[in-house]
């Protein structure tokens, strides 16, 4: 199989995004200034999207869904870094002499949650964000629901149809799960 150089760069480029817009947001934490707020704004408007599009390139949705496949590649992945996570917010509390049952809470919430951002619109308290491995979560779903979609007769109007009950809803509940 020979690699496409075009999806090659585009993954790098949205990498590099990826990197550059979460300094850009630590940046603007410490030393606020406007060239990092228009540095988050122009990463933010296209590199989760790009993820999202290139991703859906290469499915196949011909094919039976493939469960076992996806949860490793996704689900346990999200699993084994949320654990990380949490050993690492237990060694900090330690460190810094602070409740671990307080921090490994507020985290397990943030991982169980899914969440890759604070809102007041989740279903039940959540203090925390788990950051950016919610991208796992949300392409397990959204591969989930494509391949049930590629299975219905007119898949434009049902693909237009989730993104209007998507965008619909974020205003209303923050769903768990990155669903």
């Amino acid at each position: 199989m020979q690699r496409i150089r075009f999806f090659d760069i585009a993954k790098g480029i949205a990498i590099l995004a990826v990197i550059l817009g979460h300094s850009a947001i630590e940046t603007n934490l410490f030393a606020p200034h406007r060239t990092a707020q228009v540095v988050l704004s122009i990463c933010f408007s296209f590199h989760m999207p790009l993820f999202f599009i290139l991703s859906g390139y290469f499915m196949h949705p011909e094919r039976r869904f493939r469960w076992m496949k996806e949860a490793k590649q996704l689900l346990f992945t999200y699993v084994v870094t949320a654990l990380c996570v949490l050993v690492g917010v237990t060694c900090m509390a330690t460190l810094d002499h602070e409740s671990r049952a307080i921090a490994l809470r507020q985290w397990g919430m943030a991982a169980i949650y899914g969440s890759g951002d604070i809102s007041n619109l989740t279903l039940w308290r959540v203090d925390l964000r788990i950051g950016a491995i919610w991208f796992l979560l949300a392409l397990f779903w959204a591969r989930l629901l494509l391949h049930c979609l590629a299975r219905l007769p007119i898949i434009p109007v049902w693909v237009v149809l989730c993104f209007a009950v998507g965008y619909v809803s974020s205003r209303y509940v923050l769903l768990p799960w990155s669903i």
